[in-house]
């Protein structure tokens, strides 16, 4: 945990961002990565949340499950700077449509995590907030479908 964080702010910063959660994804599962015990302890979780608090590596989540939403808190501060970002890949690529970030002021510039995607928010108290929506980057093409080219009679018709 960062010096700089008072772990007062981020329990009452996180326990409110998990009972706005709630309403929404209670019922579809909800995904919370902290290596912070002292942190998991002091908030109440919603029904439906897994609490993964011994992430080390990316590999390590189960591929094939999917969340509806991902909170992610303290956790990036407690692993290196490669492992971390391609942690938040996994995420975004393989585990949910929707992750919420809180990392430290100084662990990780804006620009690294643009480029994943992740858009910064409002969010009071110590360190930043940062989400990735699937639907704010993927935008269905209408040319990029199988009804418009993966069909063989199209294949000699519709050249681009």
């Amino acid at each position: 945990m960062s010096a700089a964080t008072d772990p007062d702010n981020t329990a009452v910063e996180l326990q409110r961002t998990l009972d706005s959660l709630a309403d929404d994804y209670c019922d579809t599962g909800a995904l919370l990565i902290s290596q912070n015990p002292d942190l998991l302890g002091a908030v109440s979780l919603p029904p439906g949340m897994i609490v993964a608090a011994d992430v080390q590596a990316a590999d390590q989540l189960e591929l094939s499950t999917r969340y509806a939403v991902v909170v992610v808190i303290e956790q990036l501060e407690q692993m290196p700077i490669k492992s971390g970002l391609a942690l938040l890949a996994r995420l975004r690529d393989c585990h949910s449509d929707d992750v919420l970030l809180h990392i430290a002021k100084d662990h990780l510039t804006a620009q690294e995590l643009l480029a994943l995607g992740f858009m910064p928010i409002d969010g009071q108290g110590e360190g930043r907030w940062f989400r990735y929506q699937r639907e704010q980057f993927y935008e269905i093409r209408s040319w990029n479908t199988p009804e418009q080219w993966a069909h063989p009679e199209n294949f000699l018709r519709k050249r681009w």
